[in-house]
C-alpha cells in the first residue's frame, strides 16, 4: 500500500514538471505567434524584452506590439525569451497591468528592425511624477548586436547594462584572477559590448568612474549557474538610496537569461560603501530631466 502511495506522489510530481514545462514551450510559442502575426511573411528578426524599471508604479505592466498584447502582468526584474519578432516599424506600447487597449499610453516607442536583426530592448526609468531622485525618464534601451549563446561550451559571452537611475558613471573591475578593469566608463541607460569569458567564478567591484569609492562586490559564479555557452545580460538594477526612492529595491547586479524568466541576482558579497551613497546623492543633472 506505502508503495501505492509512493508511487502515485511521484507519478503527480512528475505530472507538474511536465505541465510546468508545457505552459512555459506554449507561452514562448504564443509570443512568437503573436509577433509574427504583425509580419504577414516569414522573415522576422529575434527579440527579448527585459523588464528593469524600479518604479514601484511599473512593478508589474502590459507589453502591446502596435494593438497586439505581447507580454501581459509582465513584472520588474523579469526578461522574456527570445522570440520572432517583426521587420520593419512598429509601436512598442508599455501599459499598467490589466490594461485592455492601448488607449492614454503610459509610454510609447517606435523600433525599426530588419530580417534577422536580434536585440536586446531594456524598460528602463521612472514613471512617477514625485518621490524619486532623480526621476529619469521612463525608456526602452535597444541592443541592436544582441546574441543568444555563445557558440562555444566553455565560454560565457557577457553584456553589460548601467539601469541604476540615481548611480553615476561606473566602472567594473574583476579582482579574483585578477583580470582589472573589465568595464569601463558605463553609464546610466548605456551597455557595455559582450565580453567573452571562460566559464568560471568571478569577483565584480563595481565603482565609481575614476575613483576607489566601491558600490559592492559582488560574486559572479558562471560556471555553477551553469551558463557555459550561453551568452547574457548583467545589469545594475535598482537605487543606491532607496530612502528617497520610494523605498524601492536597492541596487544589485541581476543576470537575464536568453530563456528569459525571473532574473538571477548575483549576490553582494561586501555592504554599500557610504562614500558611494553620498557621492549618488550629491550628484546634480542639468538640464533635468535629462537623457544620458
Amino acid at each position: 500500500m506505502y508503495e501505492h502511495i509512493l508511487f502515485c506522489l511521484v507519478y503527480l510530481h512528475n505530472y507538474k514538471q511536465k505541465i510546468t514545462t508545457i505552459r512555459k514551450l506554449k507561452q514562448s510559442l504564443a509570443i512568437g505567434f503573436l509577433f509574427l502575426a504583425q509580419l504577414g511573411y516569414s522573415q522576422s528578426s529575434r527579440v527579448q524584452i527585459i523588464h528593469n524599471a524600479a518604479d514601484l508604479a511599473a512593478d508589474t505592466v502590459d507589453v502591446w506590439v502596435n494593438n497586439t498584447l505581447l507580454l501581459d502582468d509582465f513584472p520588474f526584474r523579469t526578461a522574456s525569451p527570445f522570440v520572432n519578432g517583426p521587420v520593419g516599424s512598429f509601436d512598442v506600447i508599455i501599459q499598467p497591468k490589466t490594461s485592455i487597449d492601448t488607449t492614454n499610453a503610459l509610454f510609447r516607442q517606435t523600433l525599426s528592425l530588419a530580417a534577422n536583426d536580434t536585440v536586446i530592448v531594456v524598460a528602463n526609468g521612472i514613471v512617477s511624477a514625485t518621490v524619486y531622485s532623480p526621476a529619469t525618464p521612463f525608456g526602452l534601451d535597444v541592443f541592436a548586436a544582441a546574441r543568444e549563446a555563445s557558440g562555444v561550451a566553455t565560454i560565457t559571452d557577457v553584456l553589460v547594462y548601467h539601469g541604476s537611475t540615481d548611480a553615476p558613471t561606473v566602472d567594473v573591475l574583476e579582482s579574483s584572477i585578477p583580470a582589472g578593469t573589465v568595464v569601463d566608463s558605463i553609464a546610466y541607460s548605456e551597455f557595455d559590448g559582450y565580453l567573452s569569458l571562460n566559464t568560471q567564478a568571478y569577483t565584480l567591484d563595481v565603482i565609481v568612474n575614476g575613483t576607489t569609492t566601491s558600490a559592492g562586490i559582488f560574486s559572479a559564479p558562471l560556471s555553477s549557474l551553469g551558463l557555459g555557452g550561453s551568452a547574457i545580460t548583467v545589469l545594475a538594477s535598482g537605487f543606491v538610496d532607496p530612502t528617497v526612492n520610494s523605498n524601492g529595491a536597492a541596487f544589485i547586479l541581476w543576470v537575464a537569461l536568453p530563456a528569459g524568466g525571473n532574473l538571477v541576482s548575483l549576490t553582494n558579497i561586501t555592504s554599500l560603501d557610504e562614500q558611494f551613497l553620498q557621492l549618488s546623492n550629491s550628484l546634480n543633472l542639468y538640464p533635468n530631466p535629462s537623457n544620458g
